[in-house]
C-alpha cells in the first residue's frame, strides 16, 4: 500500500517544483528582449520535472537502495531552477536586479535543499529510534 501512495507523494513534489518555479521564471523574463529565455527556462524546468516524475514512477526505483538517488534526483530538479537565477545575476544590469526579487528564489532553493537533506539522511528518526515515527519524521 505504501509503494502505491508514495507515487502520489513523488508526483506532488514534482508538481510543487514545477509550479513554484513557473511564476518567477515567467515574470522575470516577461519583457520582449528576454522572452525567448522565458520559454527555454520554463521548458527546461518542466522537462526536468517530467524526467524526475517518470523515473519516480518506475517500480525498479522503489527499492531502499535507491533512496539517495531519488533524493539527489529531486535536488538536481530543484537545482535546475537555479539556471535562470544565475542568468539574472550575471547578465542583467545591476540597476535592474531589485525588480527580479532574487532573495525568494534563493530562499526557496535553500528550503528545497533542506528538504532533500532530511529525506536522504532520514534525520531525526534515524538517530532517535522510535521517537519520531509519527510526528516530526524527516518526511
Amino acid at each position: 500500500m505504501m509503494n502505491f501512495f508514495v507515487k502520489f507523494d513523488y508526483a506532488g513534489i514534482c508538481i510543487l517544483i514545477s509550479g513554484s518555479s513557473a511564476p518567477p521564471i515567467y515574470y522575470s523574463f516577461a519583457c520582449q528582449q528576454l522572452s525567448q529565455f522565458r520559454f527555454f527556462y520554463m521548458a527546461f524546468c518542466y522537462g526536468l520535472c517530467g524526467i524526475t516524475l517518470v523515473v519516480m514512477m518506475l517500480p525498479y526505483f522503489d527499492r531502499d537502495e535507491f533512496n539517495n538517488l531519488r533524493g539527489y534526483l529531486f535536488m538536481a530538479t530543484g537545482g535546475g531552477v537555479a539556471l535562470p537565477l544565475i542568468h539574472i545575476l550575471f547578465y542583467i544590469e545591476p540597476e535592474y536586479l531589485p525588480h527580479f526579487h532574487v532573495v525568494p528564489w534563493i530562499l526557496g532553493g535553500l528550503l528545497y535543499a533542506g528538504g532533500v537533506f532530511f529525506y536522504v539522511t532520514q534525520w531525526p528518526e534515524s538517530y532517535f529510534k522510535r521517537r519520531f515515527d509519527i510526528v516530526g519524521s524527516s518526511h
